[in-house]
């Protein structure tokens, strides 16, 4: 591990093996994700053992770090099969685990004390005792408490020696850090163990004292908080001595990890954000963006009362004329898109642009009767199927290597032999059996085999 403020961490979250991937290539310094136990997102797919020990194998090669989610309050008898657990984490070299529950912490020190340990957010570190606290414990990184402003995230960077992590991008939870009961009294789902059936996201009335409603008819959403984006603030968060930056999405999509850890990386790399950097980030799942608690103005802007579900990318208004729908665009789309409509009383109305629709320029269509639609915000909610990436992509971030390729015969065998080697001197060789064939006209030139 690095020493506090020599590293500038980029954390992705990984829930399969594909995110895995996805984060590897877009940039990220290092991945979080979760086993088949003891792990705070029991639902998403996770990784056994020997997933986790291939997983470790490559982001060690590209000196990107593994940090494994043992976040969960543990239960007495739990205790054994946590140890071999822990024990079974480090034989396979993950960097560190990150810990909710003291006892979990105790454990590993005794018997896995090569792993660092990362304090939870749902340690509630919301203060410098906190933190100092938690490194008396021998805690290596504390995850801040996701409801600090930059001013107390810049005291506590100032004056304590554990590294800081702070969550930048993603999901907010209407507890404080997480720690939430409303999942098991509602649902009978702990989110403390994993389980949380995220009641939060559920619409509820807000009645009087005579039993009426006092909220407008579509919003109903009182307790869904927006998502994090602090891509405005990173040079801030930056200056402020946070080490590592996290991103939250253990349950997204693939196409999540891949454009949001792509675009933060070009942020943090630029040290600024553009115009397509904020599109990039909008256009992938949210539901608005708040920095409420960053600036300290928490408030009514920060929920999303109408809807808990993905926001989209904004690109313009819907309006009514002459009985038909009109869509004016900021910027062009694809057949076959899903647009989103938040009229101005609140509702929400969803529409396919498709061949009904008549497109009268790139940022121009009209065509559903109106049936009383009145003006609003567009959003882009998603594209066309075919249109989605799919399969591995191109790496955001370049790694320097020789690359040295021998074709010949060993008497019996014709080969070709291609041998890789990275500065590190971590080196792979790829040999086949093949027979070169004679060049009639041109023969191959170094030029054409890097070309190829």
């Amino acid at each position: 591990m690095s020493q506090k403020g020599f590293i500038m961490e980029l954390l992705a979250p990984a829930g399969t093996m594909e995110n895995f991937m996805a984060a590897l290539e877009s940039g990220a310094d290092a991945i979080y994700l979760g086993g088949k136990v003891f792990n705070a997102r029991a639902h998403a797919a996770n990784f056994g053992i020997d997933e986790l020990r291939e997983a470790v194998r490559l982001a060690h090669i590209l000196d990107v770090s593994v940090y494994v989610t043992v976040n969960i309050l543990i239960g007495d008898t739990e205790l054994k099969d946590l140890e071999q657990y822990i024990k079974d984490l480090d034989s396979i070299g993950v960097d560190a685990i990150i810990v909710q529950d003291l006892a979990v912490a105790e454990i590993a020190k005794r018997v896995a004390p090569n792993i660092h340990l990362h304090g939870s957010t749902q340690m509630t570190a919301a203060t410098l005792d906190a933190v100092r606290f938690y490194e008396s414990l021998g805690f290596t990184r504390v995850v801040l408490a996701r409801e600090l402003s930059l001013k107390e995230i810049q005291h506590i960077c100032k004056h304590c020696k554990a590294e800081i992590e702070v969550f930048v991008h993603g999901a907010l939870c209407v507890c404080y850090s997480g720690q939430c009961l409303m999942s098991s009294f509602i649902g009978g789902r702990s989110g403390n163990r994993g389980a949380c059936a995220q009641p939060c996201r559920l619409p509820y009335e807000l009645l009087d004292s005579k039993g009426e409603s006092v909220l407008p008819k579509h919003e109903a959403y009182l307790l869904s908080p927006k998502d994090l984006n602090y891509s405005e603030h990173m040079n801030e968060l930056v200056a402020a001595g946070v080490t590592s930056f996290k991103v939250e999405g253990r349950m997204k999509k693939v196409s999540y990890v891949r454009q949001v850890i792509g675009t933060y990386r070009e942020i943090l790399d630029e040290a600024s954000i553009h115009e397509n950097q904020r599109k990039a980030l909008a256009s992938g799942f949210n539901r608005g963006f708040s920095t409420a608690y960053l600036e300290d103005t928490v408030g009514r802007q920060m929920m999303t009362v109408v809807a808990p579900n993905h926001q989209g990318k904004p690109i313009g208004e819907a309006y009514t004329k002459k009985g038909e729908v009109y869509l004016s665009l900021t910027e062009p789309i694809e057949q076959g898109s899903l647009v989103k409509i938040l009229q101005s009383n609140g509702s929400v109305t969803y529409y396919t642009v498709d061949d009904e629709w008549t497109c009268v320029s790139d940022t121009l269509y009209k065509g559903r009767p109106a049936e009383g639609l009145a003006v609003g915000q567009l959003y882009l909610a998603s594209t066309p199927k075919n249109t989605k990436s799919r399969g591995l992509q191109e790496f955001t971030r370049k790694y320097d290597m020789s690359v040295y390729l021998s074709v010949g015969s060993n008497g019996e065998t014709n080969y070709t032999e291609l041998t890789v080697i990275l500065d590190s001197g971590l080196s792979v060789t790829v040999t086949n059996e093949y027979v070169p064939a004679i060049a009639n006209k041109v023969p191959t030139s170094l030029e054409k085999v890097t070309e190829q």
